[in-house]
C-alpha cells in the first residue's frame, strides 16, 4: 500500500474527528457537553448524571467467559461462488482473548486454522486492543502466515468509532507482506441489536495486484443473554462482481 494513500485516509479520519470535536466539545470525556457540564473534571472511572457529576464509580471485575460460534459464508470472486464453513472458539480471561477458528472451503476441499491472541486496555470511554496470530493451512503446500494488529475504539452515547491497522507476514512464493487499515462506525439500536458500517483499504498479498477497497455491513442480534446471531455483507468496491456474505450462530457461556 502506498504511504501516500494511507496518509490521505488518516488525514480524512482526523478531519472527521475534528469536525465532531467542534460540534460536541467534552473535555473530560464523560459524555456531557462542556456547555451543560456542571462538574467539568470528572475522572475516567466516574459514572455521571445528565449534569456531568459523578453518581458512582466503575468497578472493573475479572471477566471469564467462552464464546462458541458456527457460520457459513458465500464468496463470489471472479464470477464464481465459493462456499465455506467455520467453527470459532474465543476464551476471554481478564484483559486477554484467546481464539481458534477452523475453516473448511468447499470449492477445493481445503482447510485452515487461525490461532490468535488479543490484549485489551479497557476503560468506559475507549478500548485499545493489540493482537497477534497465525494462519495455518492444511491439505496444501502453503506455509504459515502471521499477523499483528492494533485497534482503537472510542465509545460515545450508543455509538462506537474505531480504527484498526493490520500487518500480514506472508511466506508463500509469489506473495508479499500486506497492510490494511479499517475504519468503522457502529450503533447500538437497543440492548439486543447492534449494527456497524466499515471501510477497509489494503494491499493484496499477491504480486502485481491492485489495492483492495472494501465496504462492510455487520449486524448482531442477541436473543437472550446466551444466544446470538450475526450477519455480515462485504462488497469489494475495487471490483464490480466481488461480494460475500456470512451468517453465524453463537453461544455465550
Amino acid at each position: 500500500m502506498r504511504n501516500s494513500t494511507i496518509l490521505k485516509l488518516l488525514l480524512m479520519i482526523l478531519f472527521c474527528v475534528n469536525i465532531e470535536a467542534k460540534i460536541f466539545l467534552d473535555n473530560d470525556l464523560d459524555g456531557v457537553a462542556n456547555k451543560d457540564d456542571k462538574c467539568p473534571n470528572s475522572k475516567i472511572t466516574d459514572i455521571v448524571d445528565k449534569y456531568g457529576c459523578a453518581v458512582s464509580k466503575v468497578v472493573f471485575k475479572e471477566d471469564k467467559h467462552l464464546d462458541i460460534s458456527i457460520g457459513i459464508s458465500r464468496d463470489k470472486s471472479s464470477g464464481n461462488w465459493q462456499n465455506s464453513q467455520y467453527l470459532s472458539l474465543s476464551y476471554y480471561y481478564g484483559n486477554s482473548n484467546f481464539s481458534i477458528t477452523a475453516s473448511k472451503y468447499s470449492s477445493n476441499n481445503s482447510n485452515d486454522l487461525t490461532v490468535a491472541y488479543y490484549y485489551y486496555i479497557n476503560n468506559p470511554k475507549y478500548c485499545i486492543s493489540l493482537g497477534a496470530g497465525t494462519y495455518i493451512p492444511f491439505d496444501s503446500n502453503d506455509k504459515n502466515d502471521y499477523f499483528l494488529s492494533a485497534k482503537y475504539t472510542y465509545y460515545f452515547y450508543n455509538s462506537v468509532l474505531s480504527a484498526e491497522y493490520k500487518h500480514i507476514f506472508s511466506r508463500d512464493v509469489g506473495t508479499k507482506d500486506s497492510n490494511s487499515l479499517t475504519v468503522e462506525y457502529g450503533y447500538l439500536i437497543n440492548k439486543k441489536l447492534f449494527i456497524a458500517l466499515s471501510y477497509s483499504l489494503e494491499n493484496s498479498i499477491y504480486e502485481n495486484k491492485n489495492n483492495i477497497q472494501t465496504i462492510d455491513f455487520y449486524t448482531n442480534y442477541h436473543f437472550n443473554k446466551n444466544w446470538y446471531i450475526s450477519g455480515d455483507l462485504q462488497k469489494n468496491v475495487s471490483s464490480s462482481s466481488d461480494i460475500s456474505y456470512t451468517v453465524s450462530l453463537g453461544y455465550y457461556f
